[in-house]
């Protein structure tokens, strides 16, 4: 599990697995089980999101101005595409479960 983690904490995740013809395949089983929270690879933490909210609630940063793309978890190919190839110059694609 160990090897795992550390393969998914790796930088180069997105460049060698996402483009990759093999892709790994996770089980997310135990993350929903155990209310585990995913980040993203670009390192939004917890402390992260927090100061952005609370900048946001202050109205001293507007989230639209990076905000540029959203999709559903449908089209979650659609979105990693956009956000790995920037199509339409994209900055932070959101992909939602609703």
């Amino acid at each position: 599990m160990g090897d795992m983690i550390k393969q998914v904490s790796d930088t180069t995740f997105e460049q060698d697995v996402l483009k990759s013809a093999n892709p790994v395949l996770v089980d997310v089983g135990p993350w929903v089980r155990n209310n585990i929270y995913v980040y993203g690879i670009r390192g939004e933490g917890k402390s992260a999101v927090r100061r952005a909210v609370a900048l946001m609630a202050q109205r001293k940063f507007d989230a639209t101005l990076v905000h540029t793309h959203s999709f559903p978890l449908s089209e979650l190919p659609t979105a990693l595409r956009y956000a790995r190839e920037r199509v339409e110059d994209a900055i932070k694609v959101v992909v939602t479960a609703r």
